[in-house]
């Protein structure tokens, strides 16, 4: 029994501790404290609405200028593509300007009447070379 009575008298020691803290330290607290705990609660809150206003600003304004940016970037790639088109359309017409071209040169000649063309052209050359 002796134990236990003890154990009694330490958890009576332990608490009475615990409530003479309480008494010392709460006022000690409060008289130390640069202000009122509404005016602590009202400032703290306050910056939380500044930090928050300036956080989504910090992230709006990066946003916006990738927004920005792909749309520059859209319209030139778009623009060097309508020109690239425009160019290889072009080269197409010329090619087949070209072909319709040759297609007509070669319309009713056969194998026979091109070889003669071609030695006439080239006793031509050599008439003009030799003279």
């Amino acid at each position: 029994m002796s134990k236990r009575s003890g154990d009694d008298g330490l958890v009576l020691s332990f608490i009475g501790g615990l409530i003479a803290g309480a008494l010392v330290s709460a006022p000690v607290a409060a008289w130390l404290s640069p202000r009122r705990g509404a005016d602590t609660r009202d400032e703290i809150r306050q910056r939380g609405i500044i930090i928050r206003r300036k956080a989504v600003t910090a992230v709006r304004k990066p946003i916006e200028l990738a927004g920005d940016t792909a749309g520059k970037l859209q319209d030139q790639v778009s623009g060097a593509v309508d020109k690239v088109q425009d160019q290889v359309s072009g080269a197409v017409d010329k090619v087949q300007d070209q072909i319709g071209e040759l297609q007509d040169r070669v319309k009713g000649e056969s194998i026979e009447d091109s070889l003669e063309e071609g030695k006439a052209i080239a006793a031509q050359k050599r008439q003009t070379l030799v003279s």
